[in-house]
C-alpha cells in the first residue's frame, strides 16, 4: 500500500494491494480517476518539486508516470529487478537500486 499527496496539496494518490493508482482530489477527497498497473508493484516513489512519480516493476520494468495525467510518459526495461530508485533533486534522472546494482 502508498499513500502519496503532491508537492502542491492537489492529489492524493494511493496505490492498492490489487496494482490500483487511484486519484483523489486532496481537499474535496472526490474520486478522479483510476489505473489498473500491468503487474507488481515492488517499489514506488515520488519526486519531490515535480509531478512524477516512479515505479519499479518485479518484471524489469520502470515507469515514469504524470501525478496529474495519471498517465505513464516513460517506461524502460532494465536487465534486472530494480528493489529501489530515488528522483535526482531535480527530477530529471532516476537513479535504481537493485540486488547487485545501482544505476542511474
Amino acid at each position: 500500500m502508498f499513500i502519496h499527496v503532491d508537492s502542491y496539496n492537489k492529489f492524493l494518490l494511493t496505490l492498492t494491494d490489487t496494482s490500483n493508482l487511484v486519484l483523489f482530489d486532496f481537499y474535496t477527497s472526490k474520486f478522479l480517476k483510476a489505473v489498473k498497473l500491468k503487474g507488481k508493484v515492488i517499489a514506488i516513489r515520488p519526486a519531490k518539486h515535480s509531478q512524477l512519480i516512479g515505479i519499479s516493476f518485479n518484471k524489469g520494468v520502470v515507469e515514469i508516470w504524470d501525478l496529474e495525467l495519471l498517465k505513464n510518459v516513460r517506461r524502460k526495461d532494465i536487465a534486472a529487478v530494480a528493489n529501489d530508485l530515488v528522483f535526482t533533486p531535480d527530477s530529471k534522472k532516476v537513479i535504481l537500486a537493485g540486488k547487485c546494482f545501482i544505476k542511474l
